[in-house]
């Protein structure tokens, strides 16, 4: 395994994002900010979007799930007969006001290496749910904004109201900011 591989598993197991900027890294995690109110939080209007600049995107990734059964507690070395009976722990847990909201389960099965302990596992699991498996799908957006949009930093946690959305609450997936134009192109997850 790839000293990149290793990096991104730990990095989706602990809810850290990684961006490269000039050289250095910058990193922050992308669960939703409970401990601030809302109204607390940055808002951007229509004054702060670039024209012709917005799109909304319904969760191109597919990371929406609104049950997530975790596989941890990995052990490489053990002589199980297949790859998913070498994790000794299975812990499933759901959002039962979000499978009420869209009418079903959306379940993801994921396997976590690096994860050995329960309370450990239920955090992550919890958190992946709070953030992934709300009573919509997450959204992406994707926009340019203006001069102040330069603040903002990975992971930050804005309100926007823009388009369809009446202070939703986004956090900062990815930005680049191009100084010489005075905006920042900006990738939102909407939660």
């Amino acid at each position: 395994i790839s000293l990149t591989d290793l990096i991104a598993e730990l990095c989706f197991e602990t809810g850290i994002v990684l961006q490269l900027d000039k050289g250095a890294y910058a990193a922050g995690n992308f669960y939703p900010d409970y401990t601030w109110p809302l109204i607390d939080k940055p808002l951007f209007t229509e004054t702060d979007v670039i024209q012709d600049s917005y799109s909304v995107g319904n969760d191109p990734q597919r990371l929406y799930a609104n049950r997530i059964t975790a596989r941890y507690s990995y052990h490489p070395g053990s002589v199980a007969a297949s790859e998913e009976l070498k994790y000794l722990r299975v812990l499933t847990n759901s959002n039962q006001n979000a499978i009420d909201a869209v009418g079903g389960v959306t379940e993801k099965v994921w396997n976590f290496n690096w994860l050995y302990t329960d309370e450990n596992a239920s955090t992550t699991v919890n958190n992946y749910l709070r953030f992934f498996g709300g009573s919509q799908p997450l959204e992406v957006v994707n926009a340019t904004f203006a001069f102040r949009g330069l603040s903002l930093n990975l992971n930050d946690h804005i309100r926007l109201t823009y388009g369809k959305y009446t202070e939703r609450e986004c956090v900062v997936f990815a930005l680049k900011k191009n100084l010489s134009k005075g905006t920042v192109d900006v990738v939102l997850f909407a939660y």
